[in-house]
């Protein structure tokens, strides 16, 4: 993976942790924010989430 990948792919995703910490949430909230908008990870991960899938939670 190269610079440019790397940057592409931050663009796209961001991790679980970097989620909470961006939304001002715990772990447990963010959960129960995630699931109460019906949000999934992004391709099976457990801690990746699409940035546009999110989006709205920022607004």
């Amino acid at each position: 993976m190269n610079a440019a990948d790397r940057v592409a792919f931050h663009d796209q995703f961001i991790s679980f942790r970097a989620l909470g910490v961006a939304a001002r949430l715990g772990w447990s909230e963010l959960h129960a924010q995630l699931d109460a908008d019906g949000m999934r990870s992004a391709g099976g991960s457990a801690t990746i989430c699409s940035r546009a899938d999110i989006a709205h939670m920022f607004t």
